[in-house]
């Protein structure tokens, strides 16, 4: 555990000499008012989780060292109305190649209107703002545990910040397009006064459709923010001192027969969350507060069927134990522009008669901001609990990590 330790603090001090290296995106314009940016996104981190290795029911320390982002992004302006965006990501390694890339996001945008733009391609559902949070500022490291609950993420539960799953919450549910979807979304933002500004997101997309059935997948999101605007498709946990703003949001997102359940019918999905965002400077500072519930119901499905994928046969998931509700809260402080303390707590209460999928989580960190959001280190910890235990002598997870992230 010491060398752990020992690790973790000096890929902490190391990697803050590559931070202070980064800089802003390369930018090629041209005459006629079109141009190319090119960026990249690298978060490093050093993970120290536990795992019962030798199926004693007690827990032995692990530690990874995990490239959690590995990103190239293209953007293209056509015209004033018309640009593209492209991302890439690392796949994990298999026994037979190392990591791969794959395309994550490949989207048209046709702004029409100041206040109406199309998005068109494969690009996030507005289903939260966690979903529509950038990955460059995500404040507890990275996303709440809940946040994998929404359709394109399987209705999972998330643990070890996001590195992994939590098993018995999950849904079984797996789309083709990954943590993106395939669909189009009208999206627009407006002032309705001098301090109060409306943002509005409503989509339709391919979804899950696992039951035979050609159902579409339909999400929608507004949101108004009192104060400066967020006027971006994506948004930010925190704004380092950027913003003074509070913002209230309300997501809604559904699709029928995304799978077949073990009484012969089909699995309906809807999805339903509010939010609130607070970012206000005080005492030489920035205070920065966000908080979220979700509800999710599968339409009185008890059990769902995940088809067979041979050799293995079948297999038949209790939805109850997804199906559910919970909240998180997040807070954080910047001191002097470079120093955050932060804190993220959340519970979820799932339909289970056991309570199998419930948990609450607990993390506690800092980050330091060498450059903004181009440049910062973070470093947290992390106690996960399950309504459940483990086993008789493991009643919940703890994890730490360290990591470097950079975005040119």
């Amino acid at each position: 555990m010491n060398g752990t330790i020992k690790t973790i603090l000096s890929v902490f001090a190391l990697s803050a000499v590559a931070a202070s290296a980064a800089r802003g995106g390369a930018r090629l314009e041209f005459g006629d008012g079109s141009l190319i940016d090119l960026g990249f996104r690298l978060q490093f981190m050093v993970v120290q989780s536990q795992d019962d290795l030798d199926g004693d029911g007690a827990f032995e320390n692990v530690q990874d060292f995990v490239l959690r982002r590995g990103r190239f992004r293209l953007s293209g302006l056509v015209n004033e109305k018309l640009s593209c965006f492209l991302q890439t990501a690392i796949n994990g390694a298999t026994d037979e190649v190392g990591p791969t890339m794959r395309m994550t996001d490949a989207r048209i945008e046709y702004a029409t209107h100041p206040g109406a733009r199309f998005f068109l391609g494969l690009h996030k559902a507005p289903t939260s703002r966690q979903e529509l949070t950038s990955a460059a500022a995500r404040l507890a490291i990275d996303r709440p545990g809940l946040a994998g609950k929404c359709l394109n993420r399987g209705a999972d539960v998330l643990t070890v910040f996001a590195n992994a799953t939590y098993e018995p919450g999950g849904s079984g549910l797996r789309g083709e397009e990954g943590a993106r979807d395939m669909g189009v979304t009208l999206f627009g933002t407006g002032a309705l006064a001098a301090d109060v500004h409306l943002k509005y997101y409503l989509g339709v997309y391919d979804g899950i459709q696992a039951a035979g059935a050609d159902a579409e997948r339909y999400a929608g999101r507004v949101q108004l923010n009192f104060g400066d605007a967020e006027e971006a498709f994506s948004v930010s946990s925190y704004y380092l001192g950027g913003k003074n703003t509070v913002g209230l949001g309300l997501s809604y997102d559904t699709q029928q027969s995304v799978a077949a359940d073990a009484g012969g019918g089909t699995v309906d999905y809807a999805m339903l969350a509010a939010d609130v965002f607070l970012e206000k400077p005080l005492g030489g500072g920035t205070l920065t507060v966000e908080g979220g519930y979700t509800a999710l119901d599968f339409g009185g499905a008890v059990r769902l069927v995940t088809p067979a994928a041979a050799p293995a046969p079948a297999v038949t998931l209790d939805l109850r134990r997804s199906q559910g509700g919970g909240f998180y809260a997040q807070a954080s402080y910047l001191l002097g522009g470079s120093w955050q303390p932060w804190v993220e707590y959340e519970s979820w209460t799932s339909d289970a008669a056991d309570g199998t999928g419930g948990y609450t989580s607990l993390r506690l960190g800092l980050s330091y901001f060498a450059q903004g959001h181009n440049a910062n280190l973070k470093l947290g910890v992390e106690r996960f609990t399950p309504e459940i235990p483990f086993s008789a002598v493991e009643d919940g997870l703890t994890s730490a990590v360290c990591g470097v992230f950079l975005a040119y």
